[in-house]
C-alpha cells in the first residue's frame, strides 16, 4: 500500500464523551480520550505515514498498538476512531493500573494514562513520574511529567537541541511540552472536567 505524509486533520464533530460514557468506558479513559488525548494527538480519517514512517491513522493509532488493531488502507469514521482511541486507552488503563500503588483521582489517573499512551507503558513503569506516585509525593509526580519533552538525539547547535540533565544532546518538542502541561495540570487538579462528570477516587 501506498501512504501519504500526514492529511489535514479533521475537527471531531460528534459527542464524544456522551458516547464514551454511554459505552461504558471508566471516568479516567473518558476524562483522557475527550480532553488531553484526542486534542493532543488530532483526528486523521485516513492512513497516513508519521514522521518515523508508521502506518498511524485515527487519533494516532498504529498497528502496534495495544488493541490488536490492524489498519486498513480506508477512509475511517470518526465513531471509528472514538471507539478505537477508548479501547486502546482502556488497555494502557488496564497495564499502568497495578503499577500504581497509591490512590489516585480519575483526573490524575487520566494524566497517565495519555502520558501512557504518548511514550508507551515501560516508560511510564520507568519513570521517576510513578517512582514519585508510589512513594505517596503526589505534586513531585505531576511536575515530573515535564521532564519527558524530549525526542530522540540532535547536535549541539541544531534548533530546539537541548543538554538535558543527563549529559545528552535531546530534540525538545513544542507539541510535547504542551501535552505535557495539560497532563500536568490535570494531575494537580488545575484543570476540572468542564462537563462536570462524576469523578471518584480510583
Amino acid at each position: 500500500m501506498t501512504y501519504t505524509k500526514k492529511p489535514k486533520i479533521v475537527l471531531p464533530k460528534l459527542n464524544l464523551k456522551g458516547m464514551l460514557i454511554g459505552a461504558g468506558f471508566s471516568t479516567a479513559v473518558v476524562i483522557s480520550a475527550t480532553q488531553i488525548t484526542a486534542t493532543s494527538e488530532g483526528l486523521v480519517l485516513t492512513p497516513y505515514l508519521d514522521p518515523v514512517n508508521i502506518v498511524t491513522v485515527c487519533y494516532g493509532t498504529t498497528n502496534s498498538n495495544n488493541i490488536g488493531v490492524t489498519i486498513e488502507n480506508k477512509v475511517y469514521t470518526e465513531k471509528e476512531c472514538t471507539v478505537m482511541l477508548a479501547k486502546e486507552l482502556e488497555e494502557i488503563d488496564r497495564q499502568i493500573s497495578p503499577l500504581i500503588k497509591v490512590p489516585v483521582t480519575a483526573y490524575q489517573k487520566a494524566a497517565f494514562i495519555d502520558f501512557s499512551y504518548n511514550t508507551g507503558v515501560n516508560a511510564f513503569k520507568k519513570s521517576s513520574i510513578l517512582g514519585f506516585l508510589n512513594a505517596g509525593n503526589i505534586k513531585a509526580s505531576c511536575e515530573a511529567l515535564m521532564k519527558y519533552v524530549f525526542a530522540g538525539d540532535c547536535r549541539e547547535g541544531q534548533k530546539n537541541c537541548v543538554l538535558t540533565s543527563g549529559g545528552k544532546w535531546k530534540l525538545k518538542l513544542e507539541g510535547l511540552v504542551k501535552r505535557r502541561e495539560i497532563e500536568m495540570k490535570y494531575c494537580l487538579g488545575e484543570i476540572r472536567d468542564p462537563h462536570n462528570l462524576k469523578v471518584s477516587q480510583w
